[in-house]
């Protein structure tokens, strides 16, 4: 499977078994729901749709952009692979394979977050091209594209440590949580007045519940990561061992 599921049945049943109790509390202290609690309630729901819709397209961009960076990371790393077939230096090709896929297994080793740590890969990199000997034109024409891949390679990673690191962390976490906490209340204090609507009330936090799963999933990379980053880069490893 591509993508994890964002919910599974077991934290649906604990989610639907935290909302019953809550309800079931909250009908206890539950009048007559007054006018002005209505009119604030619509306020925060306003508020809170431009504030979700604002972190949402943020975390949203930030996931895409990481996305299309790991493809050009991959893609570099294959062309690296790839032009070791142009030269005829056993010694060589295997240590650059080495260190190549010592780079690589770094990365499914680290989280996203946690990328600055691959930093301390990149010297190998340019230390195993070193070996590489210049007798002939053609040789200083691959040596030369492949310092050239070898560059790509490390600046994507600089760019996959930017855009790997959270955004909904700290204060802003919390903010996001309160917010989220509170319009799941008042949702369900609107709808206990009225029974009819209580479904619809319990259909609405669920989805509530559901959005925020899925936006700290895509902030943390988590969503789609085994098929944007472990078994690519897996099968580029494999490949990269049968050069």
């Amino acid at each position: 499977m591509a993508y994890k599921k964002i919910i599974g049945w077991k934290s649906l049943l604990l989610f639907v078994s935290i909302l019953a109790v809550v309800t079931i509390g909250l009908s206890f202290f539950i009048g007559d729901i007054s006018l002005e609690l209505s009119i604030i309630a619509s306020l925060f729901t306003f508020v809170y749709g431009f504030f979700l819709n604002s972190i949402f397209k943020f975390v949203d961009g930030k996931a895409s952009r990481f996305r299309d960076y790991m493809g050009q990371f991959q893609g570099s790393a294959l062309a690296i692979g790839s032009m070791l077939l142009l030269t005829n230096q056993p010694k060589f090709m295997s240590e650059m394979k080495k260190t190549l896929c010592s780079f690589l297994g770094a990365f499914l080793v680290e989280s996203p977050d946690d990328y600055h740590k691959t930093q301390k890969k990149v010297p190998s990199l340019y230390a195993a091209i070193r070996q590489y000997s210049i007798k002939t034109e053609e040789d200083k024409q691959i040596y030369s594209r492949i310092i050239q891949q070898i560059t790509a390679l490390t600046t994507t990673r600089e760019n996959l440590e930017l855009f790997g690191h959270r955004y909904l962390v700290g204060e802003m976490k919390i903010v996001y949580l309160v917010f989220t906490g509170v319009l799941s209340v008042m949702i369900l204090l609107l709808t206990l007045s009225h029974p009819s609507l209580l479904i619809l009330g319990f259909i609405l936090v669920l989805l509530l519940i559901f959005v925020s799963r899925l936006l700290f999933m895509l902030d943390q990379m988590a969503y789609g990561r085994e098929y944007v980053i472990d078994e690519n880069i897996k099968q580029l490893i494999a490949q990269l061992k049968l050069i």
